[in-house]
């Protein structure tokens, strides 16, 4: 029995509406939040306002706005005693449900079954209620029914080294030193023997990766791609230095419009091996 849902990233308003938020109402689910990124959320909403039944009485919407695109793609569900949160590369669309190849991470929490996990949906809710701190009270209000339901998901219970929640500040601030600043802290000491980057999206003349390369020390380095992605002159010096490139083949093919939508890095090491992605 759903109690509570939010969703973090952007939204395909109408497709959440009339499919999503319908079988969470079916399925008891009636506090629900979706929390988007401010630009993509404006133009969403111009166009399909007309079309909205239920914003503001079955569900609401909190828009971050910032310098640089909201990104991230959480959805937390939660009730009295359990919980489950699903992170990964979909946004709330038709195209991510239906067509697009995506990577999704799914952790479960019940107090009946121990403790496993119950600090990864601490991490993901404190992180949460930074992202709303300046949310208007209404919306306010909802969040603390989720805690005042959910008493269990403000203690994180014990630690453990398989699964960590990493977030990352919504600025432009030396984001790319962050990032690398949460992997050193992710694999200590360890060397990287290989890094395999699975994207749809890179910088065209590679950027990113001639940064990690230069801050990790990493000779190896292995890109997939979708079929078709071209990159310009400027990563010529970078795919001649250790790095090669494979082109995404789906092996379902299952229809025209299927392409990869996933985001991973793995991350080969002299203590062992490592997988971020979201």
């Amino acid at each position: 029995h759903i109690r509570s849902w939010s969703k973090l990233e952007f939204v395909n308003i109408k497709f959440y509406e009339s499919i999503v938020w319908m079988r969470l109402c079916t399925n008891g689910c009636l506090n629900n939040m979706i929390i988007v990124d401010g630009g993509q959320y404006d133009q969403s909403l111009l166009q399909e306002k007309s079309t909205l039944d239920h914003l503001g009485k079955g569900y609401t919407i909190l828009p971050i706005h910032g310098l640089t695109a909201f990104h991230p793609k959480i959805i937390l569900l939660t009730n009295k005693h359990s919980g489950k949160i699903i992170i990964g590369s979909a946004n709330m669309t038709a195209a991510a449900f239906m067509h697009n190849r995506e990577l999704i991470n799914e952790f479960v929490f019940d107090e009946g079954d121990g403790e496993d996990y119950r600090y990864l949906f601490k991490d993901c809710w404190d992180y949460i209620k930074r992202v709303t701190k300046d949310a208007p009270p209404f919306l306010k209000g909802q969040l603390d029914q989720l805690e005042d339901t959910t008493p269990w998901i403000q203690n994180s219970g014990p630690r453990k080294d398989d699964f960590s929640f990493i977030s990352f500040p919504h600025s432009q601030d030396d984001l790319n030193n962050k990032v690398i600043e949460s992997i050193s802290a992710v694999i200590g000491s360890a060397r990287i023997k290989e890094l395999t980057a699975l994207s749809p999206f890179f910088d065209r003349d590679l950027r990113s990766i001639r940064f990690f390369k230069e801050k990790l020390g990493v000779k190896k380095v292995n890109l997939i791609i979708n079929p078709g992605m071209v990159f310009d002159n400027a990563a010529k010096p970078i795919l001649k230095d250790g790095v090669k490139v494979f082109q995404f083949d789906d092996p379902i093919k299952k229809n025209s419009h299927s392409v990869l939508h996933a985001k991973a890095i793995y991350l080969s090491t002299t203590d062992g091996d490592f997988i971020l992605c979201g």
